[in-house]
């Protein structure tokens, strides 16, 4: 008799808009993630300047520009192994990228405390540590997470980056996005 087990893993994932409509591409991104993922916890809202690779002219020569869009981490129960969760946040940044002018970014920053690396995905994100836009709101939802690199937790690790102007306090994510 076979027994079907269950991987259930909390995993962080952040979401940056940068649509000339970032709150109804920020809400339209959180309902598509809420049919496919159990969200436990939401962070604040933030504006932040942010870099994108974009698009320029015909040849789709990728140029870096900066953008303020919003941002906002989420706290996910998943049953998938990374990779398939990994699948399905692409799927769901094309379709949003589709109906937006420039569409949301969706990083998986961290499942549980597992590592991984490989040519499509590591995990813990490589930049979580240092990226001020992911790690503040991620320590407002889960604070004693613990790095399973650097086996520290993120309020720890928010200490350490230098006190720069990343972003600033938009909305309470839950009332914001109507969750």
């Amino acid at each position: 008799m076979d027994i079907e087990t269950t991987h259930n893993e909390d995993a962080l994932i952040s979401i940056k808009t940068f649509s000339g409509n970032n709150i109804e591409t920020l809400k339209k991104t959180v309902k598509a993630l809420s049919q496919e993922f159990k969200i436990n916890k939401l962070s604040s809202v933030y504006t932040a300047r942010m870099t994108k690779y974009t698009d320029k002219a015909v040849h789709q020569i990728k140029t870096l520009e900066d953008f303020e869009g919003l941002v906002v981490v989420l706290r996910l129960g998943c049953k998938d192994q990374p990779a398939e969760v990994f699948a399905r946040l692409k799927r769901i940044e094309r379709e949003m990228e589709s109906t937006t002018r420039r569409g949301v970014v969706l990083n998986l920053l961290a499942f549980g405390h597992q590592t991984l690396m490989t040519p499509n995905l590591t995990i813990p994100h490589p930049d979580l540590h240092q990226n001020p836009v992911d790690l503040y709101p991620s320590a407002e939802i889960w604070g004693d997470f613990v790095h399973p690199v650097l086996k520290e937790n993120i309020n720890h690790l928010t200490q350490k980056i230098s006190p720069i102007k990343w972003g600033q306090f938009f909305a309470q994510g839950k009332s914001l996005l109507d969750f």
